[in-house]
């Protein structure tokens, strides 16, 4: 299975047989291992999976993230 980091540094894999990809999120305190046997199990599908932000591989740096309240106009 190729692993590799996406431009913004989050830790993911991709097996790409041609089919719509079933997408693997692992729970909080875990990392995409976990799916490791059901990964193997379903071999003729295409799978993505990666760690969340601070989880395995992928880095959290809380400097980087940005969130933004929507005023509440914006709200609707």
């Amino acid at each position: 299975m190729p692993h590799n980091f996406d431009p913004n540094q989050n830790y993911h894999s991709f097996i790409d047989n041609k089919t719509e990809p079933l997408v693997f999120v692992h729970g909080v305190g875990l990392d995409q291992k976990m799916w490791d046997s059901q990964v193997n199990s379903l071999s003729d599908h295409s799978i993505i999976t990666y760690d969340l932000l601070g989880h395995g591989k992928t880095p959290y740096n809380k400097d980087c993230l940005l969130y933004t309240s929507p005023s509440p106009r914006d709200r609707g």
